[in-house]
């Protein structure tokens, strides 16, 4: 696993995932900008200008899902739990909201070190609450040296909170045409789903009407005409807004599936609402039903832009890729591990099976609807200094041009905007995927595990008991 340590101590940052990634406490803005440091002597409540992001050398163990009672264990959690019993020869130094955000409690980093005692079999004496005004005892009175350097994901702004969406929805305006924000929720030929509940003002969309149904690909532009009811998409919604936020009712690959497309035609002010429907209501913030009735008509676009051409690449220049030209290009599958060995298609429609030739991997998901080696149960975002650590040594660092695939396009197409938060500016998608590259007959298919140096490299940083199990 990787070594999140600073020399002699483990640092556990058990904050919520937003604050980690940069969010401040109340989650309705950023905190500043760039870097700071505090000093671990800060009392409780103590603020620091800008006390927001991921102290550096530690692991995001939060304890808002960590501690969960929901019966079953997300696979995230299980190798946030690994990455600790791999370290647990060092005292672990608990981060709590103390240390560098006034809005937390003392009682969430102690329940959490009751819950890491528990189930990890670790003595208390190896457990330090860091910033909770308590001195340590024993040989930890260094503790109180640590200085915690803080850094932002970089575009973390890309998943907003629900505490930031709140704050700027205008209640009065429920059809949402005169707000500063455009909602919408995304799913898949569901609309018993969002005429039950839905966010306040939300628009429907409907992504069966998006996608070609012989291809499974996005229409081209010029058809995407088809955005009218019953997919309630409002052109003078969409160009006013300051933001365009979608969400759905899952852990968010079908948001993203909208997002793309937008941000594609140009609406490159669209974000991902973190944790979708389900942390808006647990928030308690308000949502609406409607009668079938009330689902409106909206006028199509009636100037369709083009697409941008960074966005999207097509098979013949993935295959140029995969024959060995455009030396800074690297082909990624975004499918589960059975799937990219040939165990699998993972799909009921596709018969083939393997991968494109050449194409990397890292830790992706289970199965075609999920993508949980890249959130946690709540569907907010993982540790992405973990994710980071495991592309570059993977070779996928930023300066390489990333082409994504999965089967039909729809968890790249998440995967497309975690790159972004991250910092990756030269990634595009192969929206056809699997499905388009095994239909044609003359495209080589790779099968098993990979014997590259990439993933000799990676392999020591997956857990074994994952690839054994066939889990990711």
């Amino acid at each position: 696993m990787v070594s999140h340590s600073t020399n002699s101590y483990l640092l556990v940052d058990v904050r919520s995932s937003s604050v980690f990634h940069g969010w401040s406490g109340s989650g309705t803005s950023d905190a500043g900008t760039g870097t700071c440091s505090v000093s671990a002597g800060m009392r409780p409540g103590e603020v620091c200008s800008s006390a927001s992001g991921r102290v550096l050398s530690s692991v995001l163990f939060s304890h808002s899902w960590i501690c969960s009672s929901d019966d079953g264990e997300h696979p995230e959690r299980a190798m946030r739990r690994a990455d600790l019993i791999s370290l647990r020869s060092k005292p672990l130094v608990l981060l709590g909201e103390g240390t560098v955000c006034k809005y937390c409690h003392e009682d969430i980093a102690t329940a959490t070190a009751a819950w890491i005692m528990k189930n990890l079999n670790t003595s208390p004496d190896d457990i330090i609450l860091h910033g909770n005004g308590a001195k340590p005892e024993g040989n930890h009175g260094d503790v109180d040296r640590i200085v915690l350097s803080l850094t932002r994901l970089p575009a973390f702004h890309t998943f907003v909170t629900p505490e930031w969406l709140q704050s700027r929805i205008r209640p009065d305006c429920c059809d949402m045409a005169d707000s500063p924000v455009c909602v919408l929720h995304a799913n898949w030929e569901n609309r018993e789903e969002f005429i039950a509940k839905h966010i306040l003002g939300a628009q429907y969309v409907d992504l069966s009407l998006w996608d070609d149904p012989g291809t499974n690909n996005f229409l081209p532009p010029d058809a995407l005409r088809i955005l009218i009811s019953p997919s309630g998409l409002n052109k003078r919604c969409l160009s006013q807004a300051s933001h365009i936020v979608v969400y759905d009712g899952s852990v968010g690959i079908m948001a993203s599936r909208a997002a793309i497309m937008l941000w594609a035609l140009g609406f490159t002010n669209v974000c991902i609402l973190s944790g979708g429907l389900r942390s808006w209501c647990k928030a308690e913030f308000q949502t609406q039903s409607l009668d079938n009735a009330a689902m409106t008509e909206c006028r199509p676009f009636s100037n369709v832009p083009e697409l941008q051409s960074d966005v999207f690449v097509d098979m013949d220049f993935v295959r140029a890729v995969s024959l060995g030209q455009h030396a800074d290009t690297v082909i990624v599958s975004c499918c589960s591990w059975p799937e990219y060995v040939g165990q699998v298609s993972g799909y009921s429609y596709i018969s083939a099976k393997g991968r494109i030739p050449t194409a990397r991997w890292v830790l992706a998901g289970a199965t075609k609807d999920d993508l949980w080696h890249w959130h946690d149960e709540t569907g907010a975002a993982a540790d992405w200094c973990y994710i980071v650590k495991l592309w570059d040594v993977a070779g996928l660092d930023r300066s390489k041009h990333i082409i994504l695939y999965c089967g039909t396009g729809w968890r790249c197409s998440a995967v497309w905007f975690y790159l972004h938060a991250l910092g990756y500016e030269r990634v595009s998608m192969f929206d056809g995927g699997w499905l388009e590259w095994s239909s044609d007959p003359s495209n080589e298919i790779a099968l098993g595990t990979p014997t590259d140096q990439w993933f000799v490299d990676l392999l020591p940083l997956i857990p074994s008991t994952l690839l054994d199990q066939n889990v990711c």
